[in-house]
């Protein structure tokens, strides 16, 4: 869920570019240190919100993208062609031969091979646990895949065979997609996954087990499943069993 938040942000005079942050002292657009007297403007940005389900204490990877100053090492936003600390033209660090280029090339000024556009860094981030109806509408939608693969095997078999083929399939989509991905179609469609406590991915191992676990959750009329819509964590008896959790990717 996001809210509009109001920040406030500094115009360079000489650019006018309007996303200087308060604290920095040089403008990451044309490089020119802001004055005193630079005019401050309030803007309504969009972020994320806490919900009930954000957890304060289980935290994953990410990827973010940012220019790094080779200078004093500040982290620049990926738009960026001076640092906002020090002033200095942001640099890349070309991989084959070590020489520095500017941040906006694509290939390396001295020996022509291509650099990444925009570093990356991985960070440490807090993590939202998935709800109940987030998860129960991608069990729908797996479900669906699953009966329009499954389809073809109706014509072919009969019952008892379709039946155990279909029980078969769903086994190697539901392990297959979890080991690979830590998340079936539907969970890619809702924007959720399963992790560790530490935040990784699933192995096979703890897959096969959050499976089957599966029949725990739904042998007292689906209790373990509907657990998940009061639980603290948001996990379901399999998740408990397994050691695993969902959360927003």
């Amino acid at each position: 869920m996001q809210i509009e938040r109001e920040i406030q942000v500094r115009i360079c005079p000489y650019c006018g570019y309007n996303r200087n942050e308060i604290s920095q002292p040089v403008c990451v657009d044309c490089g020119q240190i802001l004055p005193i007297t630079a005019r401050i403007v309030t803007k309504v940005i969009k972020v994320e919100a806490e919900s009930p389900e954000f957890s304060p204490g289980m935290q994953t990877d990410r990827e973010i993208h940012e220019k790094v100053c080779t200078y004093c090492s500040a982290g620049n936003p990926p738009w960026s062609s001076f640092c906002a600390y020090c002033g200095q033209p942001l640099q890349k660090v070309c991989a084959n031969c070590g020489a520095d280029s500017p941040s906006w090339g694509s290939f390396c000024a001295h020996c022509g091979e291509p650099i990444p556009i925009t570093p990356k860094r991985i960070v440490r981030v807090r993590v939202e646990y998935a709800g109940f109806w987030r998860r129960f509408v991608a069990s729908i939608i797996d479900g669906i895949i699953m009966n329009i693969l499954n389809a073809p095997l109706s014509f072919v078999f009969t019952s008892a065979y379709y039946y155990g083929l279909g029980s078969l399939f769903e086994l190697v989509y539901t392990l297959g997609f979890w080991s690979w991905r830590s998340q079936t179609p539907g969970k890619m469609a809702l924007g959720v996954k399963i992790v560790t406590e530490d935040g990784k991915p699933i192995a096979m191992g703890r897959a096969i087990i959050r499976y089957f676990c599966y029949f725990i959750s739904a042998i007292p009329l689906g209790l373990g499943f509907l657990w998940i819509a009061w639980d603290s964590k948001k996990q379901g008896w399999h998740d408990k069993i397994a050691g695993t959790y969902v959360i927003r990717d």
